[in-house]
């Protein structure tokens, strides 16, 4: 499919020629045509990729799906003025010859407000949610596989920011890229020397006993060049590039290690938690993995706790509800963080062999100016004790959220104003001996 605006007509409608089929090669030939018409040429190739066409083409039909695309390509050619191309299955790239960068990226902010309303087809309603991708020739596209290349690139980065978002790509974006591919090469390397990864724990207070009594572990990566590269930055490059379950496997058996030095020391302590990946947690050997673990280590299953976010339950509630029972049985405990979220509601909680559940920092935070989140806190923690669970109030940093905290009764809180993370050695100084 592609779409062709009619030439010298900035205030006419443009016309269309349509075709059932990805014209990718014709893109190409355009985009080449547009970067070559002369040494001063100027323009901006812009891609859409629609994020959730499957499941409206499977519901109603390839007939309804079809129409949906062509009515899409007629308006993305309409309002961005240019030819547009059906470059893949569900992905088109319009070619914005002589457009500005305000006019690319204001065309492109007019584009994604149109997919905040329902697209009308027919009798049927549709929402679609799209990640598009701006490339300005010839400063970023010399040539048009290039081209091609970097709007892939900025489409992925508008996917990882959420739904109807665009990403330019300039020198930012290539910065970006560039400290992604470093963070990438030193974790492949770090896994294939067993250094470069640092394991850290963060200490979890009892309110009642006035001590810690748990912890939970947290990595860092060090790179040569770019120095300590937190978890959150680079465990889902680790995921992208199929490595998550390894470093998990490390963590944990590094955790399991670390408990069984805490058992020969005598410290009294309730568990030591590692946050699983949901790839490693649903995949058909790892309860007999954790056996086995636990009998290598000889520690007791219930000093090693599981964290789980409450976002694995959307897709795979089932799966995840059998691998909990089992692992349960053996006495693991589970944690279920960012409770409060949404993700996942009070009914799915009451089926899971849920131990402890964590609330969500941002809540901790709002305590601050928010005297709303102080009733929400309450609450939560209030259920939370009717149903015998324990909860922890996590990034805690003030006197304030202490006190607040105090008043609704939250039995254990964590965060700075208790602790930093610390090493394995640090973990023991702070943990009291039986």
């Amino acid at each position: 499919m592609f779409f062709h605006k009619k030439e010298n007509s900035t205030p006419a409608r443009p016309y269309f020629v349509i075709c059932d089929t990805p014209n990718r090669p014709l893109c190409i030939e355009k985009m080449s045509e547009a970067i070559q018409t002369s040494p001063k040429a100027k323009g901006a190739f812009v891609k859409m990729y629609i994020e959730n066409f499957k499941t409206f083409n499977n519901a109603f039909g390839y007939e309804y799906g079809g129409m949906l695309l062509n009515e899409v390509a007629h308006y993305l050619s309409e309002e961005l003025c240019a030819d547009v191309y059906r470059y893949g299955g569900v992905e088109f790239i319009a070619v914005m010859e002589e457009a500005s960068f305000v006019q690319a990226t204001e065309g492109v902010e007019k584009v994604l407000e149109r997919f905040e309303r329902a697209w009308r087809i027919n009798d049927l309603d549709c929402m679609c949610s799209v990640d598009m991708g701006i490339v300005f020739y010839p400063d970023h596209a010399p040539d048009a596989e290039t081209a091609a290349s970097h709007l892939e690139q900025a489409v992925s980065e508008s996917a990882e920011r959420g739904q109807n978002q665009y990403t330019v790509y300039n020198q930012e974006l290539i910065q970006k890229l560039q400290r992604r591919q470093t963070i990438a090469n030193d974790l492949k390397d770090a896994l294939k020397s067993g250094k470069g990864i640092e394991f850290r724990y963060r200490p979890t207070y009892c309110v009642a006993k006035k001590m810690f009594t748990r912890a939970e572990g947290y990595l860092w990566l060090i790179s040569p060049t770019l120095g300590r590269i937190s978890a959150q930055e680079f465990l889902p490059i680790a995921e992208q590039l199929g490595l998550v379950c390894a470093v998990n496997q490390l963590e944990l058996r590094h955790t399991c290690g670390l408990i069984r030095e805490l058992l020969d020391e005598k410290k009294d302590f309730e568990s030591i938690a590692v946050c699983i990946s949901p790839i490693l947690f649903l995949q058909e050997s790892f309860p007999e993995d954790v056996r086995a673990l636990l009998a290598e280590y000889g520690i007791p299953a219930e000093k090693l706790a599981f964290e789980l976010s409450e976002s694995i339950l959307i897709d795979s509630f089932s799966q995840v509800n059998i691998v909990m029972q089992e692992l349960s049985e053996l006495g693991v405990e589970f944690i279920l963080n960012e409770f409060g979220t949404g993700y996942s509601g009070i009914t799915n909680i009451l089926d899971l062999p849920v131990d402890v559940l964590k609330l969500e920092r941002l809540f901790i935070w709002q305590l601050e100016d928010n005297e709303r989140s102080g009733i929400l806190i309450e609450g939560l923690i209030s259920i939370a004790g009717k149903l015998g669970l324990k909860i922890i109030a996590e990034g805690v940093e003030t006197e304030n959220q202490l006190q607040k905290l105090a008043a609704y009764g939250c039995p254990y809180e964590q965060g700075f104003y208790y602790s930093p993370t610390v090493e394995a050695e640090g973990l023991k100084e702070l943990l009291q001996s039986l």
